[in-house]
């Protein structure tokens, strides 16, 4: 599911923008490797404004899917460093790239 989703958002079509066609062939030339997990919703507690974080007040279905999720980005296998434009990109780095896309 989630590798479609991202081909999808990812996908460039002459009918789109060029301002568009251009970011996304930017952003997929950037990175050797994507990937993209899909989580169900959290549940309705992250819309209150006093939500502050906490596991007990979010959905179990996500809690569940979320306890499959986190052991596989943080795997020694998966804990490689991240290239972008055939180099590797510090953290910081990479919240630059997450603000700018």
């Amino acid at each position: 599911g989630g590798k479609q989703l991202l081909d999808v958002t990812l996908k460039v079509d002459d009918d789109q923008p060029e301002e568009l066609q251009s970011l996304r062939k930017d952003l997929s030339g950037c990175f050797n490797d994507m990937e993209c997990f899909l989580l169900p919703y959290p549940g309705r507690s992250v819309t209150n404004p006093a939500f502050t974080g906490l596991a007990a007040d979010l959905d179990p279905e996500f809690l569940d899917h979320l306890s499959a999720f986190v052991p596989t980005i943080l795997s020694p296998q998966s804990l490689t460093a991240k290239m972008a434009g055939g180099r590797e990109v510090r953290c910081k780095e990479m919240v630059q790239y997450f603000k700018s896309y």
